[in-house]
């Protein structure tokens, strides 16, 4: 289809085609937050999912340290053979992949060190030799130790067997904080185990009280503590699966720790030294930057965790969430729009265009007529006839 010039200046020049421009972009504006609309809505599903999936989990994890902790509650003295049947029933490998090791650590003061380490070298509970090169590791005088002593798989542990967790001022402040609380403790620090089974690790911790003593107040929990029971975790196999590949493609996650709950957190950061985990570690764009809304869906959720908290951060770019027909709509709507008002105009165009024609040609029809008449008047006056 071809336009004359005249068509084109007089469609660019009419009220009625700037109505109906006008008409096209509001009905495209309109379209384009529908979609986008829709793909937050998607979105905020999807987070809500992936953060009550993580709850679960984090709780099912904790409540196996639970029942850790409810084992020494059964008797006085709970062997080295006894810890490792409990833990074997648990299978944590196969019901529980991102716990590593489970372990117990008991206090023992400054008097009591030679005859806690004579004690360990000589359990035979469940090695015959016993452990005759055990030492609290590291050396040094301290008012009170808590080293790892029982550690499951134990084979998987040996670098850290006696490991004295007081020698840490971070820890140990955790550990006096969680003995006068009775409260869950979790390392707000990413561990770095390395060696055959390296990973990327938390710690979390329960106190053990003796049982049938007091608990009521600070004094009381300080007089019945004699250890803790702890967990370590693969911070990367406990958030495995939290988000299925379909819509991993498109979502990210990152799992930040905060702070503490009654302290001042870092509510919000981007700090990568407060980060936890990232679903897209490997990729390129695992940096801990800020994302900005205006590209980004993002929505960030608090889980509290023993005295920490964490917060879920979900992010997804909002153009790989639009599949092509969504993404095109907008501007099939405002393509359509300019057609229809340049069909409606050309038509209205060529109706006009008809009528001025007619009228051309009526006009010279009797402009040639009134000749005419002139001329056959002429010729009867030449010839003195009449009409």
């Amino acid at each position: 289809m071809r336009f004359s010039r005249r068509f084109i200046i007089s469609f660019l020049t009419s009220r009625a085609t700037w109505v109906g421009i006008v008409i096209a972009l509001a009905l495209a504006l309109s379209a384009s937050r529908m979609v986008e609309n829709q793909a937050a809505a998607e979105f905020e599903y999807q987070a809500a999912n992936a953060e009550l999936a993580i709850q679960t989990r984090v709780d099912s994890y904790v409540d196996v340290l639970r029942g850790l902790s409810a084992l020494f509650y059964t008797g006085e003295s709970i062997t080295r053979e006894q810890f490792r049947v409990y833990i074997s029933h648990l299978n944590l490998e196969k019901s529980f992949p991102g716990i590593k090791n489970l372990n117990y650590a008991p206090r023992v003061v400054a008097q009591d060190r030679a005859s806690f380490i004579a004690s360990v070298r000589a359990d035979t509970s469940r090695d015959a030799a016993g452990y005759p090169d055990f030492s609290i590791k590291p050396p040094g005088d301290r008012a009170e130790h808590h080293p790892l002593t029982y550690q499951e798989p134990q084979e998987r542990n040996l670098a850290t067997f006696g490991h004295d967790m007081a020698s840490i001022p971070r820890v140990k402040k955790a550990l006096d904080h969680s003995r006068d609380t009775g409260q869950l403790s979790a390392s707000g620090k990413l561990i770095r185990i390395s060696g055959p089974h390296r990973h990327t690790g938390l710690a979390m911790r329960l106190p053990l009280y003796r049982p049938g003593m007091p608990l009521d107040s600070v004094e009381q929990r300080r007089a019945a503590y004699y250890g803790s029971v702890g967990a370590g975790f693969d911070i990367d196999r406990l958030m495995l699966g939290m988000l299925n590949k379909n819509i991993q493609r498109y979502m990210r996650l990152r799992l930040y720790d905060t702070g503490s709950i009654g302290e001042t957190r870092d509510a919000g950061t981007v700090n990568p030294e407060r980060l936890l985990f990232d679903s897209a570690a490997a990729a390129q764009d695992s940096s801990a930057s800020a994302l900005s809304a205006n590209n980004f869906f993002i929505k960030r959720m608090p889980l509290e965790v023993g005295t920490r908290v964490w917060e879920i951060e979900f992010s997804a770019d909002k153009k790989s969430m639009l599949n092509r027909f969504d993404a095109a709509l907008p501007w099939l709507i405002l393509a359509t729009g300019l057609l229809a008002a340049l069909l409606l105009y050309a038509i209205y165009y060529s109706l006009m265009s008809a009528r001025s024609r007619a009228l051309v040609m009526a006009n010279a029809m009797t402009k040639d007529l009134r000749v005419s008449e002139t001329s056959l008047a002429e010729a009867q006056h030449m010839a003195r006839l009449g009409s």
